[in-house]
């Protein structure tokens, strides 16, 4: 068993991984197939947005279940703001 905000730490240290990802919130669902994760992220203006999104979700799933061994039942993401510059 793992609680929701450990749950929520592992998704955030992951998607700082990732360029271009200024800003993300993570809502997490349990369910009987596993967790469901829902990110609203803000994005630089000068990425690939849906390359970023499909990188965010696997690196997400890859880390709850290598890192936490927890089943996960979706990742899903939302693009809630687009920024101008990308955060060093």
């Amino acid at each position: 068993q793992m609680s929701v905000p450990a749950i929520k730490c592992i998704v955030e240290q992951a998607a700082k991984t990732i360029p271009g990802l200024n800003e993300i919130n993570t809502e997490v669902h349990k369910t009987p197939t596993g967790v469901g994760i829902r990110v609203k992220i803000a994005v630089a203006a000068d990425v690939n947005i849906p390359e970023l999104a499909n990188k965010l979700q696997t690196v997400i799933k890859d880390q709850l279940e290598n890192m936490a061994g927890l089943a996960v039942a979706s990742v899903k993401v939302l693009v809630a703001d687009i920024t101008k510059l990308q955060k060093a």
